[in-house]
Parts: structure tokens; C-alpha cells; sequence
């Protein structure tokens, strides 16, 4: 009988020794879920920081903002568009100084 014993106190003499090391690497993964979760929750804060600080700035660009007239963007425009045309324009005579005469087609 003690033969019987005997294995089943190895077994329960293994099992407690898991136990322990199971409670170890628990204990680990918790303290690291926990310094994860901390970090995670810094950059987060990070972020919220940055996110309001920019608002700020871009806030403070707007009330510095001069409305301007819907007419007078138009013509800043026609204008640009006008100078950008010319330029174009003066860009592609030079290229061609010459134009060539088509050619005739043939009959088939």
C-alpha cells in the first residue's frame, strides 16, 4: 500500500511545484499587462496633448484670418490663371518657331 502512496505524493509534490510556477508567470504577465496598459495610456496623453496644442495654433490662425471679399479672391484668380495662360502661351511659340505646312493627304 505505501507503493501507492508514494506516487500519488510525487504527483501532488509535482503539481504544487506548477502551481508556484504557474502564480510566478501569472504574476509576471500581469505586471506587464500593467506597465503595457501605463505606457499605452502615456502616449495617449501624449497625443491628446499634442492634438490640443495644434488646435490652439490652428485658432489662433483663424481669428488672425482677414475675410476677404468673395470678389477679390476672383480676381486674384482670373488674374493668376491670365499670367499662367501668357506664360504658356510665350512657352509654346518658342518651342515652334516655325510652323510647317501639312502635308497633303493621299488618295487611296
Amino acid at each position: 500500500m505505501e507503493r501507492k502512496k508514494a506516487p500519488s505524493s510525487m504527483i501532488e509534490t509535482q503539481l504544487n511545484a506548477w502551481a508556484a510556477q504557474f502564480d510566478r508567470l501569472k504574476a509576471k504577465a500581469e505586471k506587464q499587462l500593467a506597465e503595457a496598459k501605463t505606457q499605452y495610456y502615456e502616449h495617449i496623453e501624449g497625443l491628446r496633448d499634442d492634438i490640443a496644442t495644434q488646435l490652439k495654433k490652428w485658432g489662433k490662425e483663424v481669428e488672425s484670418f482677414e475675410p476677404r471679399r468673395a470678389q477679390e479672391v476672383v480676381d486674384e484668380l482670373r488674374r493668376n490663371i491670365q499670367a499662367q495662360l501668357s506664360t504658356f502661351g510665350q512657352t509654346s511659340k518658342r518651342s515652334r518657331p516655325g510652323r510647317a505646312k501639312p502635308r497633303p493627304r493621299r488618295k487611296s
